[in-house]
């Protein structure tokens, strides 16, 4: 309440509710009398909302060891209360490895930290107030770790040998836990795609190296190295460019005499690939 110097007098409600509905006077007397003046506050309800969500929970596939973090968005007015669920059971709100958080525009999460394979399972939020609940679901999938193999080759590279300008390829087929990551060499130099270079990763572990026109620069020793966390290997094979073959004339024309009107044959051996 507040007085001030030139009579006004001052009633603050903070926070109405509807329990703040009612009849208010304002009540002055003096040595001279009484007098007073009332007046209603109606404080209105908001109208209630079911709750629904803006942003459904979505699947989390995981290794173990690693983190699974669950996310949704939910609206209602009241603001609704918040429940979270594994397998049709409550999680605990003091639960350290299923922990919960919310925000104030309605988002709310679940984070599972250092998950196990004993954590998979369904997972859902369920919101909740006076007007209506609702609920969205999805699984938790947790993998063991894999184990880990070092890369080895079941193709290694194979020598190549190409005229200039036709199309070089290696291939080779890798195996290993995780896939190996594949790199490619060039007498020391590792290669990157473009400029007429293509290069290929397939996911069972085919891998390609293409150059498109082969030049005589090209020529020289090539090396595919397949690395992972368990170790690494190499293959390695030459690339041949030769230049185009060039005629030559093994056995030339001969000279010949011969009556007019007799029928001859004149006759040329050539060494070589003629053009097509």
């Amino acid at each position: 309440m507040e007085s001030l110097d030139d009579g006004t007098q001052r009633l603050t409600v903070k926070g109405t509710t509807v329990d703040d509905t009612d009849e208010y006077r304002c009540e002055a007397s003096n040595e001279y009398g009484d007098v007073w003046s009332d007046v209603t506050l109606t404080v209105k309800a908001k109208p209630q909302e079911a709750p629904s969500f803006e942003k459904t929970l979505i699947e989390v596939a995981i290794v173990e060891g690693e983190t699974a973090t669950y996310e949704c968005k939910v609206t209602g007015t009241p603001q609704p209360e918040i429940k979270w669920f594994k397998d049709k059971e409550e999680i605990s709100s003091t639960d350290q490895h299923f922990v919960q958080t919310r925000e104030a525009d309605g988002t709310a999460r679940l984070v599972i930290k250092s998950a196990k394979v004993k954590d998979s399972g369904e997972i859902r939020c369920e919101a909740r107030n006076p007007a209506g609940t609702a609920r969205t679901d999805a699984p938790l999938v947790v993998r063991p770790p894999e184990e880990e193999i070092a890369p080895e080759f079941a193709r290694d590279l194979t020598a190549c040998q190409v005229q200039e300008g036709q199309m070089a390829q290696f291939e080779c087929k890798v195996k290993g836990a995780p896939l190996p990551v594949v790199r490619w060499f060039k007498d020391g130099e590792e290669l990157k795609p473009g400029d007429g270079i293509k290069i290929e990763a397939l996911p069972d572990g085919t891998n390609r190296l293409t150059i498109d026109k082969a030049k005589i620069a090209d020529q020289g020793n090539y090396r595919v190295e397949a690395t992972n966390a368990a170790g690494s290997m190499s293959s390695k094979a030459p690339l041949s460019v030769q230049a185009p073959e060039t005629l030559k004339i093994k056995k030339p024309l001969q000279d010949v005499t011969t009556e007019k009107g007799t029928k001859i044959l004149l006759s040329v051996e050539v060494e070589g690939k003629p053009k097509t």
